[in-house]
């Protein structure tokens, strides 16, 4: 029984929590870490150990933009495969938090200690043509898919940005 399972030093998986934010004019919001290849994302991070993951997505969106809005339903879960050496596995979840009445309001976080460069340096709103020319193939793959479930009232499997299960989605 599970005995493919090291129960006591499971394999490890990050989970991650992401944020869609848009306008009135359906522009979705996206920032720009200092790190990696500085490409645009949507608001999110990490799960801490014990934290749920609706209250992960919260924190999240408040620590990185200074939202709170109300969260939604769950629109994305994408699948990451682990790289030997370099990340675990991750699993990350886009909960759809409405429409952003004022814009002007983001603030992004303050550099977390004294000469330490901030994780954020910018935000867009992005109309969704624009998602390919500013975000990695897979996030912008995993926000289009985040507007097309909300669009549909549904939620979304993806393995990358992909399709999971191409002919069960649709």
């Amino acid at each position: 029984m599970h005995n493919d399972i090291d129960r006591k030093n499971p394999p490890p998986v990050r989970v991650g929590c992401q944020s869609l934010v848009r306008l009135e004019s359906g522009d979705v919001l996206v920032v720009r870490p200092t790190y990696g290849d500085r490409r645009y994302q949507l608001p999110g991070g990490h799960r801490h150990d014990g934290e749920r993951i609706k209250a992960a997505g919260d924190r999240e969106l408040y620590e990185e933009t200074g939202l709170t809005l109300p969260r939604g339903n769950l629109l994305v879960v994408d699948e990451i495969d682990a790289k030997p050496d370099v990340r675990a596995a991750g699993i990350n979840f886009v909960y759809d938090y409405g429409v952003c009445n004022d814009p002007d309001s983001i603030r992004l976080p303050a550099p977390p200690g004294t000469g330490e460069a901030p994780e954020l340096d910018r935000y867009l709103w992005l109309a969704e043509d624009l998602l390919d020319e500013h975000c990695a193939d897979y996030m912008a793959k995993r926000i289009h898919w985040s507007l097309y479930a909300l669009a549909e009232n549904t939620t979304v499997s993806l393995v990358r940005g992909e399709l999971a299960d191409p002919e069960r989605q649709r």
